[in-house]
C-alpha cells in the first residue's frame, strides 16, 4: 500500500495538536469550482488550512501559458508566503471542486507566535518540511523515468496512502496536460504512458479524470 510520507505525517500531527489547532484563529470558507483563494502578485494577508476538497497551484509565466506547480489534498496548510517580507504572492491557488478552508490572519497568526513558542517552534518545521518536500520532488523528477513519475504523483493526488480498502478505485480529476505539467514531461509522452497503464488494467481514463484501478499494482511499479 502508498505509505504515508514524512512531511503528511508532519502535517497531521500538527494540525490534531489543540494549542495549535488553526481553526481556532481562523475564519471558515466554503468555495466553488474555479474560485480563486488568491493570485499571482496580489500581496498575502492571510494562511490558509485546507478541510476539505483540493485546490490547484498554478503559477503564470511571461509567455502567456501556465504551469500546474501542485495540488493540495486535505490536511494541507497553504499560501505561507504571507509570512515572507515582501509577503508577495507568486502563484494562483484555484479550488478545485467543492471546498472547504479555513482562512488565518497573517497578523493573528503572528500575535499568537508571539504568546505560544511552541507553535513558532512547529511553524518552523513546518517550513522546514515545506523545503525538505520541495527537494523531495526534485529527486523524483531527477531519479524517476516518466511513467514512474506519473504513477507516484497519481498516488499522491488521489492520496492512496489513506485508503484502507486497496480495491476502492480512486478518481484524480486532472488533464493529460495538466498531469504533464506537473512530471515535467510532454503532454504526448504523458498520454502514451496513460494509455498503456490503462491497457493492463491499473487505472480507466475519462474526460478529465484518471481513475486509479489497481493501487497495489501501481505501488509495484515505484517499488521496482
Amino acid at each position: 500500500m502508498h505509505t504515508e510520507n514524512y512531511f503528511d505525517i508532519y502535517i497531521r500531527k500538527l494540525l490534531e495538536k489543540p494549542s495549535t489547532h488553526l481553526e481556532s484563529i481562523g475564519r471558515s470558507r466554503d468555495l466553488m469550482c474555479g474560485d480563486r483563494i488568491f493570485s499571482q502578485g496580489d500581496i498575502g494577508t492571510n494562511i490558509y488550512y485546507l478541510k476539505s476538497g483540493k485546490i490547484k497551484v498554478i503559477r503564470s509565466e511571461e509567455n502567456g501559458g501556465e504551469s500546474l506547480l501542485n495540488i493540495h489534498n486535505p490536511g494541507s496548510i497553504f499560501g505561507l508566503s504571507a509570512l515572507t517580507i515582501k509577503s508577495i504572492r507568486n502563484v494562483n491557488c484555484i479550488a478545485l471542486g467543492n471546498v472547504k478552508l479555513v482562512s488565518i490572519n497573517k497578523m493573528d497568526l503572528l500575535e499568537k507566535i508571539m504568546t505560544d513558542g511552541n507553535l513558532c517552534l512547529e511553524i518552523m518545521q513546518l517550513l522546514l518540511w515545506r523545503i525538505q518536500h520541495f527537494q523531495a520532488r526534485i529527486s523524483v523528477l531527477s531519479v524517476y523515468d516518466v511513467e514512474k513519475r506519473i504513477v507516484k504523483t497519481l498516488l499522491d493526488l488521489g492520496n492512496a496512502k489513506n485508503v484502507a480498502d486497496a480495491s476502492e478505485k480512486i478518481p484524480v480529476i486532472l488533464s493529460h496536460e495538466e498531469l504533464a505539467s506537473l512530471v515535467s514531461a510532454s503532454r504526448p509522452a504523458v498520454s502514451t504512458k496513460l494509455k498503456h497503464l490503462e491497457s493492463l488494467g491499473f487505472i480507466s481514463l475519462s474526460r478529465r479524470c484518471i481513475r486509479l484501478t489497481d493501487i497495489q499494482a501501481l505501488d509495484a511499479i515505484i517499488a521496482d
